[in-house]
């Protein structure tokens, strides 16, 4: 999530920058911004076993977090690399979300 924009500090007084400076540092520090997240959306129209959804990543993926999903979609995380997610359903399904990794470093 971290997209590398740093506030532009100079020519500021002493005060404003020591501000500045620690509200970067606070949100640099907040957890939901370690996770390198992309929003991702996608739908099959019947039941499918192991079927090889496409995402543009370029790593595997370890988080999901849903934001709307209709129908039972099993991830299939072993099986997930870096250009498709595994996914299994018992019938039509959509799914909503982000997917992507937390990063501890930055």
């Amino acid at each position: 999530m971290r997209n590398n924009l740093r506030l532009w500090l100079q020519d500021l007084p002493d005060q404003g920058r020591k501000n500045l400076q620690l509200l970067e540092n606070y949100l640099i520090d907040l957890e939901i911004t370690k996770f390198n997240l992309k929003f991702f959306t996608f739908s099959v129209p019947a039941a499918v076993t192991n079927l090889k959804v496409p995402h543009s990543l370029g790593y595997v993926p370890m988080d999901i977090f849903t934001t709307q999903q209709v129908g039972n979609i099993t991830f299939n995380y072993s099986l997930f690399d870096d250009k498709f997610l595994d996914i299994t359903t018992t019938g039509a399904a959509s799914f909503r979300g982000l997917i992507g990794r937390y990063k501890e470093t930055q």
